[in-house]
């Protein structure tokens, strides 16, 4: 913690009294439990996730059981291509940071799982409904995990 400015305060009661501003860090730990392989897997550029070892549903974000079955659910690799179901083009900061507007969020359907989610894509246009993307791992460690996660649009098809 460090003193960043010390100021009188201006109220008539408080006259021979001032304030200080300070700036802390706050460094914290937290274990990831049964999603460790998840994000072991996104500082190593992978994209892994579960499935269901009766009805073989998968699941991204990963989950530890299958909500229908109520079994463990085991990890696998994921190829990191999927397919924009839409997009659109996002104007207003992110309510999470990490990066700046204007930016392209899409619903991408991911190859090898069931379901779709949302997630940030790279480039100034909106891809259309079809276009086929690659996860891509960006910015430096100090970026939440989640976050060095973008889709870029495949190149060839």
């Amino acid at each position: 913690m460090r003193i960043v400015a010390q100021e009188p305060v201006k109220h008539d009661e408080l006259s021979n009294a001032s304030s200080l501003q300070y700036e802390m860090t706050l460094a914290y730990s937290r274990t990831l439990g049964s999603a460790s392989p998840f994000f072991e897997g996104l500082a190593g550029g992978v994209l892994r996730t579960t499935r269901c070892t009766r009805c073989s549903r998968t699941f991204f974000p990963p989950r530890r059981l299958c909500p229908d079955d109520h079994l463990e659910t085991t990890w696998y690799e994921l190829p990191g291509s999927g397919t924009v179901r839409v997009a659109t083009r996002v104007y207003g900061a992110a309510p999470f940071g990490g990066f700046e507007a204007p930016y392209t969020l899409g619903i991408i359907a991911l190859d090898g799982v069931d379901g779709a989610i949302t997630h940030r894509i790279l480039g100034d246009g909106v891809p259309e409904a079809g276009t086929r993307v690659a996860a891509t791992f960006i910015g430096d460690e100090q970026m939440h995990p989640l976050l060095r996660v973008a889709f870029e649009v495949r190149s060839a098809l």
